[in-house]
């Protein structure tokens, strides 16, 4: 998020409106408005040598230089921002091709350079746990979240570690602070009734699961894992109409498929589950 002090606070949300043309202060979230915390206050009075100074500019830190004209298109960013948030796109384009090594040393860099930055923090920490470097991935990610304890994703990340690391009760804490944060995450909300369903106790899942379909997000792993739900409560009607759902908002059927035919060969639904695998 990006606040710019003025008359008028303004907020921006950097990660889906990079061009900030949309002002959110309005409905700001939590963690932004805790960032707004730290702003530094407006001086009293404008700079000296009679120049006007939008009180915007003034709020990011911007100042005109001594003797010369105010000109806001060539000021500098002080801190680079706009560079670090460049340096971070670019590392999660790298590591969606598949580029883990050299986003992880892009987002390295980016923590040195930036260290009270928990949005690089927490990339840093999701690109080693990627690559499968679990003890690295946790300390990035609890750097990122002494930074910012208000960050759903790095909570999140940290739950997979913890998956991973076979630690499945203290990752379901770190869902659930994720989801008291955001409580439409599905990211951690399917995780969560995930290891509920897999501690056996369907009772405590299928509250999650029917809160994300009533309030319209679920995605498809919601709808498999109810369906999952539905087959150990003897449901089975019910269960092929979430799997269905769940092909609907796919963006991959194939593998939506393969998915609801492995849930049922783990039911020992065998003819059920060889149909699925075929029309995969």
């Amino acid at each position: 998020y990006k606040w710019v002090r003025g008359k008028t606070d303004r907020l921006f949300d950097l990660a889906s409106d990079p061009k900030e043309p949309k002002d959110i202060s309005g409905s700001a979230p939590p963690e932004a408005l805790a960032l707004r915390a730290k702003l530094p206050a407006l001086p009293a009075d404008p700079p000296t040598g009679g120049q006007v100074v939008d009180p915007a500019l003034l709020g990011l830190g911007y100042a005109p230089a001594p003797g010369g004209r105010l000109d806001p298109a060539s000021l500098p960013d002080p801190h680079d921002r706009a560079g670090v948030l460049q340096d971070i796109m670019q590392a999660r384009l790298e590591r969606s091709l598949g580029q883990g090594d050299k986003a992880a040393s892009r987002l390295q860099a980016v923590t040195g350079s930036d260290p009270g930055n928990p949005s690089a923090w927490y990339e840093y920490g999701e690109t080693l746990r990627q690559a499968g470097k679990t003890d690295q991935a946790l300390v990035a990610l609890d750097r990122a979240l002494a930074i910012s304890s208000q960050l759903a994703e790095a909570w999140t990340a940290k739950g997979h570690v913890l998956v991973a690391q076979e630690k499945n009760g203290e990752a379901a804490h770190c869902y659930e602070k994720a989801l008291a944060i955001q409580p439409d995450f599905t990211g951690a909300l399917n995780p969560l009734a995930a290891y509920y369903l897999d501690e056996n106790k369907p009772d405590k899942a299928l509250p999650l699961l029917e809160r994300a379909v009533s309030a319209g997000f679920a995605d498809e792993g919601t709808f498999l894992l109810r369906g999952r739900v539905r087959l150990v409560q003897s449901r089975p009607a019910e269960a092929a109409q979430d799997f269905e759902a769940a092909l609907r908002v796919s963006a991959d059927p194939r593998q939506t498929l393969k998915a609801e035919a492995d849930i049922y060969m783990v039911r020992k639904s065998y003819e059920e589950g060889l149909r699925l695998y075929g029309e995969g």
